[in-house]
């Protein structure tokens, strides 16, 4: 067990001794509180009341002047340290974000670059005004260079999307199963984009098949002056 120097013993015991007297002052001035008559006491003569009751007096309008000091002044300064604080934790959030950014900036630049760079490609892909009735032969010629007979082949109307005019074309072609098969090859090997959708196969009476088909090329909208144009 350690033992504490003599002084502090000493200020332990004056302590206690000083807790003793508090609590029995407050059992005293208790029982004399409860002892007196307030209906006789006058607000106007307060300076006349007895000794124990004017220092419950002083007490009560200490804790209450503690009480709206608090209200007053501590609470709205609680409130405003919180709100910097939050504020400060989101600056320093950002910071670390823009501090991220900023050191990968020229890997970011990089990525831009390659982005550009596979967008010009698609781009390249898709067929401006003056190509689309050169895909439209194209098509012709790689059907029947596959051994299939073009029964229809026409080009719909447009479709506008976000930044894109799709471009419909209703193919009907007529051949073997085989034959389909290397067309379809064809066409996604074509250097424009061109995709299939909503096909159909009828049988004939002869053996041979009708193939019907929807295939889509598109066309980039090229933003101007604030606006979106083909």
């Amino acid at each position: 067990m350690i033992a504490l120097p003599a002084r502090w013993r000493s200020l332990g015991t004056w302590l206690a001794a000083q807790w003793r007297r508090a609590v029995a002052a407050a059992r005293r001035d208790g029982r004399a509180l409860a002892a007196i008559d307030y209906a006789e006491l006058d607000i106007n003569s307060a300076g006349s009341w007895p000794v124990v009751v004017r220092r419950a007096a002083i007490a009560v309008v200490f804790l209450i002047s503690l009480l709206v000091g608090y209200g007053l002044l501590v609470a709205p300064q609680s409130e405003r340290q919180a709100s910097a604080v939050n504020a400060e934790a989101a600056l320093l959030d950002r910071y670390a974000r823009l501090a991220f950014q900023a050191a990968n900036l020229t890997t970011y630049r990089e990525q831009m670059a390659a982005l550009n760079t596979s967008l010009a490609e698609l781009l390249a892909q898709l067929p401006g005004d003056a190509e689309v009735p050169a895909l439209l032969e194209e098509i012709t010629l790689l059907a029947n260079g596959s051994g299939l007979a073009v029964e229809s082949l026409t080009l719909q109307d447009e479709r506008q999307a976000a930044f894109y005019t799709e471009l419909p074309i209703a193919l009907k072609v007529t051949g073997g199963y085989h034959d389909f098969g290397n067309f379809v090859a064809g066409l996604a090997a074509l250097p424009r984009i061109v995709t299939l959708h909503d096909f159909s196969v009828v049988a004939a009476s002869d053996g041979s098949l009708t193939l019907t088909i929807e295939a889509l090329t598109y066309r980039y909208q090229r933003a101007v002056d604030g606006g979106v144009a083909e």
